[in-house]
């Protein structure tokens, strides 16, 4: 399999972009080394964290205007 951040840049740029938004790109564990449900849990831990009290301020973003996607887990 191949991808990541740089051969993702130019889609959450324009995603960043259009939306008038702060887009996130959280790294996640893969299989076959962390099996099924890591990559879940580590995008779950990343939500949660980005919309908590900590997260919104660090990032300066507004927790009602969060939206999820990926294109690999």
């Amino acid at each position: 399999t191949m991808g990541g951040l740089s051969s993702e840049n130019s889609f959450l740029t324009r995603c960043c972009s259009e939306a008038k938004c702060c887009v996130v790109s959280a790294n996640y564990r893969h299989a076959p080394e962390d099996p099924y449900p890591a990559a879940i849990n580590d995008a779950v831990d990343a939500y949660s964290w980005i919309v908590s009290q900590d997260g919104r301020r660090e990032l300066g973003i507004d927790s009602k205007k969060v939206a999820v996607g990926g294109l690999s887990a």
